[in-house]
């Protein structure tokens, strides 16, 4: 009995010193959202008129509950060594089986939402990430060219206390298709540079961005498509492999407090073998905050180019390679708190791509303890030609022209009810107004055009930790 009691602690002794030789930190963060949202015609048609190409008159499914859970750990080993996971359960549609929230709940839905290694160099200062990671080119109202979850390798380091360098390699697809016997050329490829320069008062970050389309890389993956926003290419498929990229800068002023200027200028292109696949176009925002004890007002601008009226040489409008962080309003565009309560503006257009936009934003109005609001109005019109969609009727009939515009209204509002716990409610109204004369968009069967405004109420709460 004493040999076998010896022996326990032996064991236990040596099984503590590997442990201890191993040990990592395990540091938790995380955020949980539950919802409902009220939705009504988010595509701008009517569903209980059967003269739309909305439904046939059947009632549209205008109200769900939605939740998420996502949560990250850190294992840190020491200042210059973690991993990164990030898991996510969600976005669960309630009473869908499939993602986890239907009847019985038992599903295998847990996603990797991250996954990387956060190391520096050994007697340096230069940091990597390598893995499954955020990747977002700089911007002020979210970028409209790369924004998004997605494998690559980031390596950034400072120069000295202003400037500093950050490069990196991604590849967001590839589809695989060469197990099935093919030979294929379907990765995407993507490499960037951006150079932050921060001094007193200003901050300047330009960047430089290209990327290596494979001809056959034009598919889906996990239901989210690459080349987001090329609605022509998208069409017609890639013939060719196709070689892009992007410059800009993105500028923040605050040396004008309580003043503070946000700017952002990019171009971008696609060179492609056949001219129809071609792209180029500029994107350029503007927005103006002035700090108040109350609130925030925000002017903001967004210009970008449109398509001219022959799609045979190309597009003028810039690539969008995968986004998810456009967000300058809460409806119209990404900025909800909330699944599926935005992104009511689709295509390019969803992705600030072929559009003028200008608005008004009052944030962080503030009257009693813990609670908050924000409202925004938008006016927007297109920047193509009309007479793409004249001419070449039905193919382009959901662009937003230069005769098209479009109206947005949001208010939402948050309660802090405890100091992870917010209550929030988010109310969004969106109205377009297309040119119903151009292209295939009134016919006998559509009286009126996606003429109907987009209405929408979230109410839900929100836990950070």
């Amino acid at each position: 009995m004493k040999r076998l009691a010896i022996l326990a602690i032996l064991a236990a002794f040596i099984l503590g010193t590997v442990a201890t030789a191993s040990a990592v930190d395990i540091k938790a963060k995380g955020s949980w959202r539950v919802h409902a949202n009220w939705i009504d015609n988010k595509n701008f048609q009517d569903g209980d008129d059967p003269n739309t190409t909305a439904g046939d008159g059947n009632s549209e499914d205008d109200f769900a509950v939605y939740q998420r859970a996502r949560v990250w750990f850190d294992f840190v080993a020491s200042e210059n060594v973690k991993a990164v996971l990030g898991l996510e359960i969600g976005d669960s549609r309630w009473g869908q089986s499939d993602t986890g929230a239907g009847l019985g709940a038992d599903k295998t839905v847990i996603e990797v939402k991250q996954a990387y290694l956060d190391f520096n160099v050994p007697n340096s200062e230069v940091n990597v990430k390598a893995g499954v990671q955020w990747v977002e080119l700089p911007s002020n109202l979210g970028s409209s060219i790369i924004g998004g979850d997605m494998a690559a390798l980031v390596v950034s380091t400072p120069f000295n206390d202003m400037i500093s360098l950050t490069a990196g390699y991604a590849r967001p697809v590839d589809l695989n298709a060469e197990d099935s016997g093919e030979n294929a050329n379907d990765e995407v490829d993507v490499i960037f540079l951006a150079l932050p320069i921060n001094a007193d008062g200003i901050a300047l970050t330009p960047f430089y961005a290209t990327a290596f389309v494979g001809q056959d890389s034009n598919g889906t993956q996990n239901g989210k498509a690459p080349l987001a926003g090329l609605e022509a290419i998208n069409a017609t498929g890639l013939a060719d492999n196709v070689n892009a990229w992007w410059a800009g800068a993105s500028v923040k002023v605050d040396m004008l407090d309580p003043i503070v200027i946000l700017a952002d200028l990019n171009y971008g292109r696609f060179n492609a073998d056949k001219d129809q696949n071609d792209r180029a176009g500029w994107y350029f925002d503007l927005a103006i905050d002035y700090k108040m004890d109350i609130m925030t007002p925000e002017l903001f601008f967004i210009y970008s180019t449109g398509d001219d009226d022959d799609p045979t040489d190309g597009s003028e409008t810039m690539p969008s390679l995968y986004t998810e962080s456009f967000g300058p309003t809460s409806f119209g565009f990404a900025g909800s708190s909330f699944a599926e309560a935005d992104a009511a503006i689709t295509g390019a257009a969803g992705v600030g791509l072929g559009i003028c936009a200008v608005g008004l934003k009052l944030k962080g109005m503030s009257f009693m303890e813990n609670m908050s609001h924000d409202f925004i109005v938008m006016y927007a019109k297109g920047t193509t030609d009309k007479d793409l969609v004249d001419k070449y009727k039905g193919e382009w009939d959901e662009t937003l022209t230069e005769k098209d515009s479009l109206w947005e209204v949001d208010f939402n509002t948050k309660y802090q009810m405890y100091e992870n716990l917010a209550a929030i409610v988010e109310l969004g109204y969106v109205k377009v107004n297309y040119d119903e004369d151009l292209g295939n968009r009134t016919t006998t069967t559509r009286s009126d055009y996606k003429d109907e405004a987009a209405w929408k109420l979230a109410v839900g709460f929100k836990y950070d930790f």
